[in-house]
């Protein structure tokens, strides 16, 4: 909270300012709404708004857990096999350089529209940043460690569970912290095209000229996100307080 304190402060400054200027008609809401016009519409339209939210945030939570599970696997595979690393992951590394709102259309070929193509445009987003980092902690554990499990001829599945994946648990960890904000961004892409949730909330929200329901939906994003970061913080301390990982 220490560290906090200064952006809550600076926050809700400006919120009252903003809120000040609007009440004595020095303020356009057309350009930036209020947090009152913002909280009136979010209670005027709270149906809608809490379908989309929840909705959204299924699909953010759902992609996050797929993105981990495959990021998880393929790195495991990987650091385990050279050759198949060699071959497989510079093409993941060119498939992220593709920008997924130019993917997505595509996506809503392959799997039509609905919530499959979402996750997939949300996992193609979220997943190299697990697979990256979970790599980079399982190549880089200590030789003289992984000597040591060598003397006692212990064979790679031992030294998979027992030394690299403990070792390489916060390389893991800041994987999943990256990829938890940007699981939100390939929903809304997906959401975008494939319709549903705050993606085609703002869509709706944009033909009509609504910036004030746009406003309530990028809150309703920023939300999520840190629920997200939250429920991952909760996770870790749960995880470190039961083994330190000091490797």
């Amino acid at each position: 909270m220490k560290h906090l304190t200064p952006t809550i402060i600076l926050v809700c400054l400006v919120t009252a300012i903003v809120e000040i200027l609007y009440r004595l008609s020095y303020w356009d809401a057309q350009s930036i709404p209020p947090a009152s016009v913002i909280l009136q519409t979010i209670t005027e339209n709270q149906d809608a708004f809490v379908d989309a939210f929840t909705s959204t945030l299924k699909l953010s939570m759902q992609s996050l857990a797929l993105s981990f599970i495959l990021g998880f696997t393929l790195a495991v595979i990987f650091s385990l096999n050279d050759w198949i690393k060699r071959a497989v992951f510079p093409l993941a590394i060119f498939f992220q350089t593709v920008p997924i709102i130019a993917i997505a259309p595509l996506l809503v070929i392959y799997f039509g529209y609905g919530p499959q193509t979402i996750l997939a445009a949300a996992v193609f987003v979220s997943l190299f940043p697990i697979l990256a980092n979970t790599l980079v902690g399982l190549d880089t554990i200590d030789k003289n460690l992984l000597e040591l499990f060598q003397v006692y001829r212990q064979n790679a599945w031992h030294t998979l569970f027992y030394l690299k994946i403990p070792g390489s648990y916060y390389f893991i960890f800041s994987g999943l912290r990256i990829s938890s904000g940007l699981a939100v961004i390939g929903v809304v892409a997906g959401e975008f095209v494939a319709g549903g949730g705050l993606g085609a909330l703002i869509d709706t929200s944009r033909t009509q000229q609504r910036i004030d329901l746009v406003f309530a939906s990028l809150i309703g994003l920023a939300v999520i996100g840190l629920l997200q970061i939250m429920l991952l913080n909760g996770i870790n301390l749960l995880i470190t307080r039961w083994r330190p990982f000091k490797l």
